[in-house]
């Protein structure tokens, strides 16, 4: 089962009609997409990835099963536009990333339909790793391991906390990393 169809499962069992997704791991781990910016609106019967004019070719790319559309900014007219289209009346959003504003201006704009603030809906799918995902992270922990290792072989006396950290960060892109998951410490 997809990790859309496990959401929409979720999405029936809460009587949600419409999902709004803004975090952007969460739209990475749905959908693929790596864009800076764009959120995903999920129906029963469809899914869209909502971006502006920088990222729709690359949201087309990298986003097979999502029609992607252009949208402003804020994302509220395009969402009351798609929810009209689908005659959805209760749109779920990840409450953790949605601000007070945008509340505010979604609630103006979707006069007629249900806001309902949910939590961890996705995060939960996260959770348990499919075989794509275990063999990305055993990739991740091979190249680390190799790189600790090239590491190791160039410690030296006197050597800083910060630029040890930084070696290891360039031997890791180095080794193909695209980028850190998280920042060292």
């Amino acid at each position: 089962m997809s990790r859309t169809q496990r959401l929409r499962e979720r999405m029936t069992q809460a009587g949600a009609q419409g999902f709004l997704v803004t975090r952007p791991e969460n739209r990475l781990y749905l959908t693929g997409f790596s864009g800076s910016a764009g959120a995903i609106l999920v129906f029963p019967d469809a899914a869209y990835i909502l971006t502006d004019f920088r990222y729709i070719e690359q949201a087309q790319a990298q986003s097979p099963g999502f029609a992607v559309v252009k949208a402003d900014r804020q994302y509220y007219g395009t969402v009351a536009e798609l929810m009209g289209k689908h005659a959805a009346t209760t749109l779920a959003f990840e409450k953790e990333h949605f601000t007070f504003d945008m509340y505010q201006l979604f609630k103006d704009q979707l006069q007629n339909v249900e806001l309902a603030p949910v939590s961890g809906w996705v995060e939960q799918l996260r959770r348990v790793k499919d075989a794509g995902e275990i063999a990305k992270v055993a990739r991740a922990q091979s190249l680390v391991d190799r790189g600790f290792a090239q590491l190791m072989d160039s410690l030296t006396g006197g050597i800083t906390e910060e630029r040890l950290a930084l070696e290891l960060e360039f031997i890791l892109r180095r080794l193909g990393a695209p980028r850190l998951a998280f920042e060292m410490i």
